[in-house]
């Protein structure tokens, strides 16, 4: 039998949290309802303390109307410890692989489009995922819109 992979995704402001977790590791949460079934036989791993206090947040600055080269601020932290650093990529070839959380980190995006920012970590050998998404828009498509 396979083990299955179990996401559990949380929006949080427009941002996306995501925690991966084996099925055979995943326990009841609180009132014993069942996040996963156990394969019969295996033991319930120590997740519930994981899934309780290990999250990645990120926020950034500004979040409208934003520009090609136009320097945005990010924001990544672990709620919980023991997972960092955290690797952060910014779906334009730039990455960082060893943020701290808390730091203020400047970021500029080249091209207009949609960019992906992913920060990931690992904690108790189970990843930790958060993805948001920046929309850039070109200088044309603001003058259009401003002169129609």
């Amino acid at each position: 039998m396979h083990d299955q992979l179990i996401a559990m995704t949380v929006f949080l402001a427009g941002a996306l949290a995501t925690l991966c977790a084996s099925a055979q590791t995943l326990p009841s949460l609180g009132d014993g309802a069942a996040l996963a079934k156990q394969a019969p036989g295996r033991q319930p791993g120590p997740t519930k303390e994981l899934l309780q206090g290990k999250h990645i947040f990120m926020t950034y600055t500004p979040t409208e109307e934003i520009r090609p080269d136009q320097p945005l601020r990010f924001r990544f932290w672990l709620q919980g410890s023991g997972a960092e650093p955290i690797r952060v990529d910014f779906d334009d070839g730039a990455q960082v692989l060893d943020y701290r959380s808390y730091a203020e980190l400047t970021h500029s995006f080249r091209t207009p489009g949609i960019h992906i920012v992913t920060a990931q970590c690992q904690a108790a050998g189970s990843p930790i995922m958060q993805k948001v998404k920046v929309v850039v828009h070109s200088a044309t498509a603001e003058r259009n819109k401003a002169h129609p």
